[in-house]
């Protein structure tokens, strides 16, 4: 049997993303306005961790360190944009009553979304096992694939589209609870945040590409990534 490769995952995640955006707004209003927060902030919180595997340094060091990349300093700005997005939208989802039963057919399509995008990201760190100080240690042929610069190129890339194609789709939702009373300020208040930082991360990294910008050969490369299904990799789980 083949194994499953990154864009296996990856062209489901877009069809249930395309599937959100295409709800009439009527249908992104009460309950799905709610839900659509607390997935939402799932979802950049997942995107952030891909940028923290492409990019694990702080902000000090994305600042003072001259030898880092323009696309990975920007990958750091947007992964902190992101979980910025990401606690905003969960903290404006918490605490508000949350339906039973299946979730609203966008926070339905969300999740997943979001489950694909979680499943991508483990089917790249089953080429790496983790030292006990944090450290990666390459388990594949395909480890230094991952870690190079035209698959980063790309993963970045790809985190930037999700970010902007969340962000519009929380700005027709936002636009629709603002008149809707049965949303809650403070999950208003959260979806017009989290909009705002998503396109700050999408921004990032568009600039961060400038000098150099993924190609559909560095697209084409990552999706062609597959799952490292050896001994090293269920130790590395």
């Amino acid at each position: 049997m083949t194994a499953a490769t990154f864009g296996d995952l990856l062209g489901p995640a877009r069809g249930h993303l395309g599937c959100a955006a295409g709800f009439p707004d009527s249908v992104l209003r009460g309950e799905s306005a709610v839900a659509a927060a607390g997935v939402t902030g799932r979802l950049a919180l997942t995107l952030s961790r891909y940028l923290a595997d492409i990019a694990p340094y702080g902000m000090a060091e994305a600042i003072t360190n001259r030898s880092l990349r323009p696309r990975i300093g920007a990958a750091v700005d947007a992964r902190e944009a992101l979980r910025m997005a990401a606690a905003a939208l969960r903290a404006a989802a918490a605490g508000t009553h949350s339906p039973r039963g299946e979730p609203p057919a966008p926070a339905a399509a969300g999740l997943a979304a979001g489950d694909s995008l979680a499943a991508g990201r483990d089917l790249l760190r089953t080429h790496f096992a983790t030292s006990p100080d944090g450290a990666w240690l390459p388990q594949s042929d395909w480890s230094a694939v991952i870690g190079s610069a035209p698959v980063t190129r790309a993963l970045a890339a790809e985190v930037g589209s999700w970010s902007r194609q969340l962000a519009f789709l929380l700005t027709r939702i936002s636009q629709a609870a603002e008149t809707d009373a049965a949303v809650p300020a403070a999950v208003r208040h959260g979806l017009a945040g989290g909009c705002q930082r998503l396109l700050t991360a999408s921004a990032a990294i568009t600039a961060g590409q400038r000098p150099g910008p993924a190609t559909l050969a560095d697209a084409v490369l990552l999706q062609a990534v597959p799952a490292n299904a050896g001994p090293a990799a269920a130790a590395a789980r």
